[in-house]
């Protein structure tokens, strides 16, 4: 969420294009205006997310870029014993220890970024129900207390939020039929590297299927589990 002023900014726009932009933007029905927390700025409508994920499809197939979403399948190799002991130089006594820690980032990554989705409803109700919820959450899920006026100092909402955390939670999922795929040194196999190149090469998938996201938060579930044990 920004005002034009601050999306020019970011972009290194001119101010008065950018805000022209949201009001034929507003009109098509892919913006919307919204305040909260004391602050007010435009934020997108399922339509605008819609139109927004096609335009990025186009972009990454257009310019070449979609080769950037292969990193994501590199997300889990520090938590592949292979990998470490190969790569890391990790010991194979030290290597439960290590990966112990790396689980317990990963899942409180997971828990900040389910956290903002969360706090997205109350958010655009009003600024009361923002800071109410923040408090109550963070407590929840992170085991933190703080003041109600932290709410807005802490977490940064965006619209991608939702995005970012199904794929954080798809990351795991692609990483394992990787290893089932290729053994658990997959990342030696020059047949998955042409595999994930040719998969590089094609537009992302935009959009999410529930089914296969319930099945990627259960096998993270259980990954977390063997870990932190």
């Amino acid at each position: 969420m920004g005002d034009a002023g601050k999306t020019a900014r970011r972009f290194s726009l001119d101010r008065v294009e950018v805000a022209d932009l949201l009001l034929d933007f507003e009109a098509y029905g892919w913006v919307y205006r919204v305040e909260f927390a004391g602050a007010g700025g435009w934020t997108l409508t399922e339509g605008g997310r819609m139109e927004n994920e096609r335009q990025l499809a186009d972009e990454l197939e257009q310019s070449g870029s979609a080769a950037a979403v292969a990193h994501a399948h590199t997300t889990f190799l520090p938590l592949n014993a292979r990998f470490a002991r190969r790569y890391l130089d990790i010991s194979p006594h030290a290597l439960p220890d290590v990966q112990r820690r790396l689980a317990q980032l990963w899942l409180l990554d997971l828990a900040t970024a389910a956290l903002r989705v969360r706090l997205r409803k109350p958010a655009l109700a009003s600024e009361r129900a923002f800071r109410e919820a923040f408090a109550e959450l963070a407590n929840a899920d992170l085991a933190l207390s703080l003041p109600l006026n932290a709410a807005g100092a802490l977490f940064s909402l965006g619209v991608e939020d939702e995005q970012a955390l199904v794929g954080r939670l798809g990351a795991l999922t692609r990483a394992e039929q990787l290893v089932e795929a290729h053994d658990e040194d997959w990342f030696r196999n020059p047949r998955a590297i042409e595999q994930l190149r040719a998969e590089a090469s094609l537009p992302p998938v935009v959009q999410a299927d529930p089914e296969r996201t319930q099945r990627s938060l259960a096998l993270t579930q259980k990954r977390l589990e063997q870990l932190l044990r």
